[in-house]
């Protein structure tokens, strides 16, 4: 795992980065319980939500409140709905409009056909008729709803022992290295002893001597 601050790479489950001195456990913490995006916004709405009816409290004069309630609250409302809500609402308008287009239209048909009213205003209804189905079909098929956000976050226990590991792989020297070390200053200075069947031999013909010369 690497360090926020410094980018130093930390193989051991160390709390704090040995470079800067970076606190790593708020890290592991964001790997192991990633932030999820929806929860996240419906804890904003939540929150804008309890400022706002704390602000209309605080409000005694009517003027205030009206303003409020007719100008503010829908923006603040439009402002944090979710996907899956904007596009019911498009659809929900769409299907309101495109309904009174389509009235319209008929209507000034056939009043056009009863009394020879002038034919645009068909037009008009016809028109308001295409715009809502256009606000249908953008709600249907371009309006993305709200997703689960994809749970990326990464096993900090098992990438904690493999890092580990490599720590250790690379702090132990391999069999070559270890051979082709520095030779020590007494290399060569010393005898080797002979081996037994010699010692035995040698220690026979002491012995003898010993044993001729008394």
């Amino acid at each position: 795992m690497f360090c926020p601050n410094c980018g130093s790479d930390d193989r051991s489950r160390s709390q704090f980065c040995r470079a800067c001195g970076t606190d790593l456990r708020v890290v592991r913490q964001g790997l192991e319980h990633p932030d999820d995006l929806t929860a996240s916004a419906a804890n904003a709405r939540e929150e804008i939500g309890r400022a706002v009816a704390a602000r209309i409290k605080e409000l005694y004069d009517a003027d205030d409140l009206k303003r409020v309630a007719e100008d503010v609250l829908p923006k603040i409302e439009k402002f944090l709905e979710s996907p899956h809500e904007r596009r019911l609402r498009q659809m929900r308008e769409g299907v309101i409009t495109s309904s009174i287009g389509l009235g319209a239209a008929l209507f000034f048909y056939l009043m056009n056909i009863a009394k020879g009213s002038p034919i645009f205003l068909v037009a008009l209804g016809v028109t308001c008729f295409l715009l809502g189905l256009g606000m249908i079909l953008n709600g249907m098929f371009l309006t993305v709803p709200g997703q689960q956000a994809p749970d990326r976050s990464l096993d900090v226990s098992k990438l904690g022992d493999l890092s580990l590991n490599d720590s250790i792989g690379h702090a132990l020297p391999t069999s070559r290295h270890t051979s082709s070390g520095v030779p020590s200053v007494t290399e060569n200075t010393t005898n080797l002893l002979p081996n037994e069947p010699a010692l035995a031999s040698k220690t026979r013909f002491t012995a003898e001597m010993s044993e001729k010369e008394s």
